[in-house]
């Protein structure tokens, strides 16, 4: 699939009534994100109402960006994600123990 087509499938879903991948993020939980092809990991939250991600590559320092990407990046064949909680992103952005 194009990066094109990937485009307009994420905003024929961000269009359509069905909640996406972010509906899973609350308070207590994030969205993690691992590419099996370059071991990347990184991390998406909503903050003040936009979406964030918090990539390894950046100290999982917290960066906006727009849902399309979002959608785009979780609909990659090579990108598991799932919902954890948020306790492993402050865990890896270093600002908690883990307790």
């Amino acid at each position: 699939m194009s990066q094109t087509q990937r485009t307009q499938q994420a905003n024929r879903r961000r269009a359509s009534t069905e909640p996406g991948p972010l509906a899973l993020v609350s308070d207590d939980t994030v969205l993690r994100c691992h590419d099996e092809r370059t071991g990347w990991q990184w991390f998406y939250d909503i903050d003040g109402g936009e979406p964030r991600r918090y990539h390894e590559a950046e100290d999982y320092q917290g960066v906006a960006v727009p849902e399309t990407i979002v959608a785009e990046t979780l609909a990659l064949g090579n990108v598991e994600w799932y919902s954890v909680s948020r306790t492993y992103l402050e865990v890896y952005a270093g600002d908690s123990d883990g307790e």
